[in-house]
């Protein structure tokens, strides 16, 4: 839970046990492509409340191998400017 606030973590925690890795990594990523798009100096994870974003996330595969993209914006309307994340999960 090191990376996840207080409402990440009661949320993780309600996910089923099955997809709990999958979904951690999904925040993980967002919260990579958040911090790109704020271009600050250091990286808190869990200072970064993914709910308080715009983010868009999907998984996809390429050469048989599976990975998690994350876009995140302030807004959906200044997607103009976003921080981007991709996330190999094997």
């Amino acid at each position: 839970g090191y990376c996840l606030t207080q409402n990440e973590l009661e949320t993780y925690l309600s996910v089923c046990e099955d997809s709990r890795d999958e979904w951690l990594i999904r925040m993980w990523c967002a919260k990579e492509a958040i911090f790109k798009f704020q271009d600050k100096d250091s990286y808190i994870p869990a200072k970064i409340e993914v709910a308080d974003f715009f983010s868009d996330i999907s998984s996809f595969e390429l050469d048989g191998e599976k990975y998690i993209l994350a876009v995140a914006a302030e807004t959906e309307d200044k997607i103009r400017s976003f921080g981007v994340s991709v996330c190999d999960i094997q």
